[in-house]
């Protein structure tokens, strides 16, 4: 349970730092295709958290101009919009 709570707060804390003010929505298809491309050479997609029924889905972007300089976006999704199957075994673990 303190690991869920961290994993939460780190999420919310991700959020504020970046100066990002809301996350994007996005539909559970886009989710699904946004994760189906991780990896890409200048991206990398994240599946960060689930809080208050949604998924949370980070990408960070580098630089064209500063490859040491990466760029957060944020998107959510309801959970019910995304497989239950895919969900429950790629839910970001608790015990780490």
């Amino acid at each position: 349970m303190k690991n869920v709570i961290f994993t939460m707060l780190i999420a919310s804390s991700l959020l504020f730092l970046t100066g990002c003010n809301e996350p994007k929505q996005i539909t559970g298809q886009e989710f699904m295709e946004m994760l189906a491309r991780n990896p890409e050479s200048m991206r990398c997609t994240k599946f960060v958290a689930v809080k208050d029924d949604k998924a949370i889905l980070k990408v960070s972007e580098m630089s064209t101009l500063n490859q040491k300089k990466w760029k957060d976006t944020y998107f959510i999704t309801s959970v019910d919009d995304l497989p239950k199957d895919w969900l429950k075994k790629n839910e970001p673990s608790t015990h780490e």
